[in-house]
């Protein structure tokens, strides 16, 4: 079974209605999107989120964190967990943050002894060479930080989730 990360903008006003409802949170997940609103990260979400915040998990920089483990939690579970969540400010200032990342730095951490030892999904059985997990990762980064840069541009929030 894969966990496939998603990222999804969403206005700023349903985003809002996620509070008082949460299960609104599979219409969002199966509305209709315009083109590049929708990006899929497929297997790298954990890899790109250790590559960006310096951590697996959200104790990291906790802006960079935000790209793939939101800022707020939908009160929903889904198959791999619940949701989460980035208003359009959040988005506004991770686009920035992300912008000031380049690929070098993104190959650097894949490479990392550090990497390595933290048993990131899909690479923990260690059947990859350190080539192929760059060749597989890096090309996301770049799709990341469009996506990332087009929503702030936008106004849009994003609606994050893994399944």
């Amino acid at each position: 079974m894969s966990m496939i990360g998603y990222l999804k903008m969403i206005d700023d006003t349903d985003l809002h209605h996620l509070d008082s409802d949460p299960t609104l949170v599979e219409d969002l997940i199966d509305q209709d999107y315009a083109k590049h609103e929708l990006l899929t990260v497929d297997k790298t979400w954990a890899a790109l989120h250790f590559a960006i915040a310096g951590e697996l998990y959200p104790d990291g920089d906790r802006l960079l964190s935000g790209a793939f483990v939101g800022q707020h939690i939908v009160d929903f579970d889904l198959e791999f967990g619940p949701p989460a969540f980035l208003f359009p400010e959040e988005v506004e200032k991770l686009s920035l943050k992300l912008e000031q990342i380049s690929l070098a730095d993104i190959e650097a951490a894949l490479r990392s002894e550090r990497f390595k030892e933290s048993d990131i999904y899909p690479f923990s059985e260690g059947d990859e060479s350190e080539d192929e997990v760059v060749a597989y990762v890096l090309p996301y980064f770049d799709q990341v930080q469009a996506f990332y840069r087009l929503a702030a541009e936008k106004g849009k929030g994003v609606l994050i989730w893994i399944m």
